[in-house]
């Protein structure tokens, strides 16, 4: 049997047992870095499981882990310097432009671009739930809740699935008041 099948079992065993640290440091061995990635992101081993994501050619997930729970824009646009174009990429370097006390209209083409591809039902396969809550913590961050309710509303327009519900969560939780959008 070879190694990898064998750390693969014995990552099982141990996720059964919820030893998650010992399964994640098998998924690694077994070459399975998604499955180490998730684990060790839910353990909070953000570093881990930035190094686990860009392993798995995921760039711009290991790249928001380093600037969002690590503050650490300067490797997370290292993370991201051979991602291809896109807006989760955009949105990882305009995390970093904030953590590095950029001036927040340095957010807005990123956050038109996600406005642009939530509103497009057949431009982003959902569940992409990343871009939308992505965007949406840059937009608070950066003070913007215009740009946050616009997301929302290209999410709407997108019909992307649940999103009136967030949109009046987040309304809510920020804004102090819920909102009552109708469905479709």
């Amino acid at each position: 049997m070879p190694d990898a099948t064998l750390y693969r079992e014995a990552a099982a065993c141990y996720e059964r047992a919820r030893h998650w640290t010992d399964a994640a440091r098998c998924y690694r061995a077994a070459g399975m870095p998604l499955r180490a990635a998730a684990l060790h992101e839910r353990l909070g081993q953000f570093d881990a499981a930035a190094e686990d994501y860009g392993a798995a050619g995921e760039p711009e997930t290991a790249g928001w882990l380093l600037v969002h729970r690590l503050d650490a824009p300067g490797p997370a646009r290292d993370a991201v310097a051979r991602a291809s174009d896109g807006p989760r990429r955009d949105l990882v370097l305009a995390r970093c432009d904030l953590a590095e006390g950029g001036p927040p209209a340095l957010v807005l083409p990123a956050l038109r671009r996600v406005r642009d591809d939530l509103a497009d039902p057949g431009r982003v396969p959902y569940p992409h739930r990343d871009l939308e809550e992505w965007g949406l913590i840059v937009a608070e961050l950066a003070q913007r809740f215009d740009q946050a309710a616009l997301i929302f509303a290209a999410a709407v327009r997108g019909r992307r699935p649940g999103a009136t519900g967030r949109w009046s969560r987040w309304a809510d939780r920020v804004l102090g008041t819920p909102l009552v959008i109708a469905e479709g």
